[in-house]
């Protein structure tokens, strides 16, 4: 997915950002994250293969 996301915009900047459930709180916790130096100036779409986590999601989105 982001490879065709490249191919499509070539000057396009990603960030990574990998979240996973905490084993006894079931929480979102951020195990890995990089963005782009001025992503407060952007705007951001999320990508993710797996949608089932949109809670994670939000919860990270918090977080960070």
């Amino acid at each position: 997915m982001e490879q065709g996301l490249r191919d499509c915009c070539r000057s396009i900047r990603i960030g990574k950002i990998l979240v996973e459930s905490d084993a006894d709180t079931h929480e979102a916790k951020v195990v890995y994250a990089r963005f782009p130096e001025d992503i407060a100036n952007r705007h951001v779409s999320f990508l993710s293969y797996n949608y089932c986590l949109v809670n994670q999601v939000f919860s990270t989105i918090i977080i960070v």
